[in-house]
């Protein structure tokens, strides 16, 4: 039990560490000057609006980070730390060093991500024979409009 506890009180440093860098790269983030198009020239508004939208870009990524760390500290508190959302087997230490706020083992990870990627396959064939059979229905219909008997004496 106190290597248990080592542990724990291990984790929750180090997240906790991790989110207090989050939050201050946040608060950095949250002090980018906004683009002035007063008194520059195109090219200077535009640069200025592309930092602001790298800036919230980054932003956003730092946020969705703060919450799996966030995550991560609830789940050191209620003792499921380190422990494979999918399969429910202890994720090796040196996983847990690399991405302190990961919730699968790398076995579930990989299914995972295989599925994702299957999944995206399929969605892409399913918008492609969507594209196909709308080509082909207009195709039909304009077979059907200059077969009927009004188109023809249209022309």
């Amino acid at each position: 039990m106190q290597t248990r506890t080592k542990g724990t009180d291990r984790a929750r440093r180090l997240l906790k560490a991790e989110l207090d860098v989050v939050v201050g790269r946040l608060h950095a983030a949250a002090e980018v000057p906004r683009a002035d198009g007063a008194g520059g020239d195109f090219l200077d508004v535009a640069q200025g609006i592309e930092l602001q939208e790298l800036a919230g870009l980054n932003a956003s990524r730092l946020t969705e980070r703060a919450k799996r760390l966030r995550s991560a500290l609830t789940r050191v508190s209620d003792g499921q730390y380190g422990i494979c959302s999918e399969c429910g087997t202890s994720i090796p230490p040196k996983r847990l060093l690399a991405i302190p706020d990961v919730t699968t083992c790398v076995a579930c990870q990989q299914q995972l991500e295989r599925g994702s990627s299957q999944a995206f396959e399929g969605e892409s064939m399913l918008a492609s024979t969507a594209r196909d059979d709308a080509g082909m229905s207009a195709a039909r219909s304009a077979r059907a409009i200059a077969l009927t008997p009004s188109a023809s004496k249209a022309r």
